[in-house]
């Protein structure tokens, strides 16, 4: 870049009479002493100003970043505000498009205003001065509204709380602006105090991702409310902030960076990503927020279950199931029903699903999924599942079998998981399974599932002399293929009186009021199956976490998929086996449904959060396959 000192006249030489070196410049344009040349000239009337646009200097970077960036703050505005109507959003208010727009204009406000100082910088040392002020008030405003919208969105259903950093952010924000508002601080040895307060202000809006982390625990805060987003928002304002504050990379090779990569432009880029970062953030929690409380969707009615005895309560769950007849088969899919035989010599059967048609482009055996139906241990029935095993029927050309087992109270703990067991060994022996055998299940039959593939991980390591096994088997280990992917739709892993060391500060739902509240599966409705169970809580055959150490679960299986409800007593069960499932080495997936009662796909499959679940079901047991 040629400067005025340039001994050599060329055909810029007009261009390089434009900017001048840090040498003449007047002390109140000094700002980086590492920046050298690439200065406009002082006291630049508004043409020329408004010519400097068409050459290179050292602010061309930083008015031309937030000049364009404006532009595309306004096309993503457009673009999301549009979005906040799709009508798989419950509930959307004008809070919400006020919440977005107040993001919107305070980030426009200080792309407007930065453009506008770094464009005026010549004029005078009045306007400089002016213009500087201003441009770090617009920096308080978007860090105000950022935070503003944001909190909103963390605590939704708790205004008390939103008002409580609401206050603390304005506070915050005020101290800031009047800091810097004071001409005292213009000069270069403040700049360190100014940088200072807006780490402060910055560093404060780590208040209410700590209080949602405390309240509703990391995992809700990184999956539901956005806050991996805030914290990539931090880090790219930490970034800027630590760079412009030490001048680097000027610093380092002093009049290198005059032109391109100062400080100053790299923080102004870090600004537009952490901008563009927080819409992504508020999208998330808007889209928790607004598929909360599913059930204001559906005129469906949930009557009050009779929990006072067993034979009552049992006895109306199991006639409000005739509410929920299975659809009528579909010709794509070919069905039939078989027999097995328990280790007690009772007859049960199973159904398959299998395509109609074999694939052209399919040679060989299909994968197998073997998918045990829910019901509390206490009502469902092996056809129960219809409708999932022929959507994944069609979508991937496999074949799923559900069998059935003996509910409870006629046939208490452990039965089901005898026949459970007994299921799995009949047909995995029977069934060429080489292309692939999943395991899974619904809320009681994830809890079979789940111990089933325990039982014939140890089983499989008991017959090759590896390993003891505690589990309950009578069928040969060696004729019985290796499970290779875990579905597991709202399971239950955990007994309440046993939860691992590690995780009894995750396990949240089993007392938190929503979920004890919850319909479809309330705290009583959940105690009355517990007692027609009968099961001993302590046993590794009552839930799959009894088994310890948790060790023995490594290589259950080569990936698992886990769907799990928000507002379900049992969710925790799904997140916490998930992570000890990945920190074994088996390859996770989980799929969250914000503010979803248990198993809410079955009563409420007319809601788009239903259509969202079967889409998702559909994408994990492709994943499972390996079919992605």
């Amino acid at each position: 870049m040629s400067t005025t000192s340039d001994p050599h006249p060329t055909q810029n030489t007009k261009a390089s009479a434009k900017t001048v070196t840090w040498l003449e410049i007047s002390g109140w344009h000094l700002d980086n002493k590492y920046i050298l040349s690439g200065y406009r000239r002082e006291k630049a009337d508004y043409l020329e100003i408004l010519a400097s646009l068409t050459f290179l200097h050292n602010e061309t970077c930083n008015v031309y970043t937030h000049l364009i960036g404006t532009g595309l703050l306004l096309l993503v505005a457009t673009v999301f505000l549009r979005y906040l109507d799709q009508p798989h959003f419950l509930h959307v208010s004008s809070t919400d498009y006020a919440m977005f727009g107040i993001y919107f204009w305070c980030a426009g406000i200080c792309l407007i205003l930065s453009t506008l100082y770094h464009l005026m910088i010549p004029y005078s040392q009045y306007a400089e001065q002016f213009l500087h002020v201003i441009d770090l008030l617009g920096i308080v405003i978007v860090t105000v509204g950022t935070f503003s919208s944001g909190i909103y969105y963390i605590f939704f259903c708790e205004a008390s709380l939103q008002k409580l950093h609401w206050v603390i952010i304005l506070t915050t924000g005020t101290v800031t602006g009047i800091l810097i508002s004071n001409p005292s601080l213009r000069t270069p040895r403040w700049r360190k105090v100014k940088v200072s307060a807006f780490v402060v202000f910055g560093a404060s809006s780590f208040i209410p991702l700590l209080h949602g982390v405390q309240r509703y625990g990391l995992y809700y805060m990184l999956k539901y409310s956005g806050m991996k987003w805030y914290l990539l928002e931090l880090a790219f304002y930490g970034i800027g902030v630590g760079l412009y504050a030490f001048r680097i990379p000027e610093r380092l090779a002093p009049g290198t960076f005059d032109i391109w990569g100062s400080s100053h432009q790299i923080f102004h880029i870090a600004i537009l990503c952490a901008m563009y970062t927080h819409v992504i953030a508020l999208l998330q929690g808007f889209t928790t927020s607004h598929t909360l409380n599913i059930l204001k969707s559906s005129k469906f009615p949930i009557p009050k279950i009779d929990t006072s005895s067993v034979e009552a309560g049992i006895s109306q769950l199991r006639n409000l199931e005739a509410l929920f007849p299975p659809p009528p088969p579909i010709p794509e899919v070919a069905e039939s029903k078989h027999e097995f035989t328990a280790r007690d010599g009772f007859r049960l059967i199973y159904h398959v699903f299998q395509p109609a048609t074999p694939s052209p482009t399919t040679q060989g055996p299909l994968p197998l999924l073997i998918y045990w139906h829910g019901g509390g241990g206490s009502m469902g029935n092996a056809y129960s599942v219809c409708s999932v095993a022929r959507d994944l029927v069609t979508a991937h050309n496999i074949v799923v079998v559900s069998p059935q087992y003996r509910l409870a109270p006629e046939y208490p703990w452990p039965t089901g998981v005898h026949d459970a067991w007994d299921a799995f060994a009949h047909i995995s022996s029977t069934t060429d399974a080489s292309a692939g055998l999943l395991i899974g299940g619904v809320s009681q039959g994830a809890r079979l599932a789940s111990i089933v593939a325990l039982q014939a991980k140890d089983a499989a390591a008991a017959a090759t002399g590896t390993t003891a096994t505690s589990s309950s088997t009578s069928t040969s280990a060696t004729r019985l293929p290796k499970v290779t992917g875990l579905y597991f739709d709202a399971p239950s892993f955990i007994s309440p009186d046993n939860v691992p060391d590690e995780y009894k500060s995750q396990y949240r739902s089993r007392h938190d009021k929503t979920c004890l509240a919850a319909p479809i599966l309330d705290a009583d409705t959940k105690a009355l199956f517990d007692k027609a169970y009968q099961g001993d809580q302590m046993s590794p055959l009552y839930v799959v976490l009894n088994t310890r150490p948790l060790s023995r679960h490594a290589g259950v299986a080569d990936k698992a998929y886990f769907s799990v409800c928000g507002m379900d007593i049992l969710r925790d069960d799904g997140l916490i086996y998930a992570d000890v499932l990945e920190n074994l080495g088996v390859q996770t997936r989980v799929s969250i449904y914000p503010g979803a009662p248990h198993a809410f796909w079955v009563a409420f499959g007319m809601t788009a959060l239903a259509q969202k679940w079967k889409t998702d079901k559909t994408a994990g047991v492709g994943w499972l396959l390996g079919r992605e």
